[in-house]
C-alpha cells in the first residue's frame, strides 16, 4: 500500500514539474520590447565554407526595435574584392535562414546593404524578409581592394490577420473569374461547333424516306 502510495505522489510530482518546465520554457521564448534577437553568420570563400558563428550583441537585432549596424568586412588579407566571397544570416535561434548574399563577384557587382524585416505577431516572430541592395554601377577597380562594410537595416511589421483576409479574397475572386471565362470559352465553342454543322446540313435536319 505504502509502496504504491509513494508511486502515485513521485508519478504526480513528474507531471507537475514537467508542466512548469513547458510554461517556463514558453515563458522564456517569448520575446519582450528590447530583447536580443540572435543573429548568425556564414561565410563562403572560393568553395571553403566557414562554421556558423554568433554575431556580437551590437550587431543582432533587438525586438521591436529598428536600426542599421554595419557588418565589418573579413580582415584577413586573403580576403580581396576580385574574389568570390558571400555570407549567410540566421536569426531567432536559426529558425530564419537567408540565401547566399554576394559580397561581390567576378563582374565587380558588390554588395551595399541588406534590408532586413521582421514580421511580428504579439512576442513572437513569425516571418523574415530580406532584400539585398547591389552596386551594378561601380568602375572596376584594382586587383588588391579590400572588401568595403555591408550595412544592415532591421525594420519591423505587424503581422496582420486582414492581409491574410484580403489575400484568401483576392485569390477566392481570381479561381471564380477563371471558372466563370473557362465555362463561357466552353460554351462558345459549343454554339460555333453547333453553327458550324448547320450551315453544313442546310439549316434542316437530314431524314429518309422508306418505300411502302
Amino acid at each position: 500500500f505504502f509502496g504504491r502510495r509513494m508511486t502515485m505522489t513521485v508519478r504526480k510530482d513528474v507531471l507537475v514539474v514537467a508542466f512548469l518546465c513547458v510554461v517556463f520554457a514558453g515563458c522564456v521564448s517569448a520575446y519582450r520590447s528590447g530583447d536580443i534577437v540572435s543573429t548568425s553568420k556564414r561565410s563562403q570563400f572560393n568553395d571553403v565554407f566557414s562554421d556558423w558563428s554568433e554575431l556580437q550583441a551590437s550587431l543582432c537585432p533587438r525586438y521591436l526595435y529598428p536600426k542599421t549596424v554595419e557588418l565589418p568586412p573579413p580582415d584577413s588579407s586573403q580576403f580581396y574584392s576580385n574574389k568570390l566571397f558571400k555570407f549567410a544570416l540566421a536569426f531567432d535561434d536559426s529558425r530564419f535562414v537567408t540565401s547566399w548574399f554576394h559580397i561581390n563577384d567576378n563582374n565587380m557587382i558588390t554588395l551595399n546593404s541588406i534590408d532586413v524585416t521582421f514580421v511580428y505577431r504579439g512576442d513572437d516572430i513569425v516571418d523574415v524578409r530580406v532584400v539585398p541592395d547591389y552596386d551594378e554601377t561601380q568602375e572596376k577597380k584594382k586587383k588588391y581592394s579590400k572588401l568595403k562594410p555591408v550595412f544592415l537595416r532591421y525594420n519591423w511589421e505587424e503581422y496582420s490577420e486582414q492581409n491574410l483576409t484580403i489575400g484568401t479574397a483576392t485569390l477566392l475572386i481570381l479561381s471564380s473569374l477563371f471558372g466563370s471565362f473557362l465555362m463561357l470559352y466552353v460554351l462558345a465553342t459549343e454554339l460555333l461547333q453547333m453553327s458550324a454543322t448547320t450551315k453544313r446540313t442546310g439549316g434542316l435536319p437530314t431524314t429518309s424516306k422508306s418505300n411502302d
